[in-house]
């Protein structure tokens, strides 16, 4: 089902493939800023454990936990405060949870004009730039061939197993926007069903931009599409008109 804050221009779902570690908080007028938003995809390996509660319980965790340690920081340098935030998550978050359970995650938090998104690891998220989707520069592709490395990608929370090695680290990339540039992100099974081309293509098509209903004819397509292998959660925030 499609939750939509109409006063927000916000609309997210989360599509469950078989696992559903898919996590999203929003917080509103919460510390001094207007709108917070966690997406976490959450992890725990097949292999160690049974059911995916773990992975769950780890995303819910992480949803709440950086918010609040990041808008607690007084830093003002904005990559700064990310980074110290993520290493200070982590380490909370290795010392309590065992090998083969981590997160990966994105974060906007919207104060009057501005807005400040925080990715780690493989979350998509695009920019509107008034034509089409973009990924942003400041934003790094961090996948990994998992049969080379034991992992799908390089940065995440926890995964304790792989910590101790130098390519992996919780380390974020943030990226400075205006609050009016609408935002889209998804959990990583997306890529699975729709390039960003796909997404462009879509977003082209669709003649109601309203979040609501982009949310809700997305998660059709991605429905029809019948290519999905994993949990995927979409989050509109923002109106993307063509100008």
């Amino acid at each position: 089902m499609t939750i939509h804050l109409k006063e927000l221009h916000i609309a997210y779902n989360l599509i469950p493939y078989k696992r559903n570690q898919d996590v999203v908080r929003l917080q509103l007028h919460t510390y001094g800023w207007d709108v917070i938003i966690s997406m976490v995809d959450g992890y725990d390996s097949p292999d160690l454990y049974e059911d995916n509660k773990k992975g769950r319980k780890l995303a819910k965790e992480v949803s709440r936990l950086y918010p609040f340690l990041f808008v607690k920081d007084s830093s003002i340098e904005v990559l700064f405060r990310a980074r110290r935030t993520a290493e200070a998550v982590d380490l909370q978050i290795l010392s309590r949870y065992e090998q083969g359970v981590a997160c990966v995650a994105a974060f906007v938090f919207q104060k009057k004009n501005k807005q400040i998104l925080v990715t780690v690891g493989s979350v998509f998220a695009y920019l509107w730039d008034g034509r089409k989707w973009f990924k942003p520069k400041e934003i790094g592709d961090y996948s990994l061939e998992p049969r080379q490395y034991g992992s799908d990608v390089s940065r995440f929370f926890g995964g304790k197993e792989n910590k101790n090695k130098p390519l992996f680290s919780c380390q974020p990339d943030v990226v400075e926007t205006d609050a009016d540039i609408p935002v889209f992100l998804a959990t990583d099974g997306f890529e699975d069903v729709f390039s960003l081309k796909d997404l462009n293509a879509f977003t082209a098509h669709i003649k109601n931009r309203n979040p609501k209903v982009f949310i809700e004819e997305l998660t059709s397509a991605i429905k029809r599409n019948k290519k999905q292998k994993d949990d995927i959660t979409i989050l509109l925030k923002g109106v993307p008109k063509i100008k």
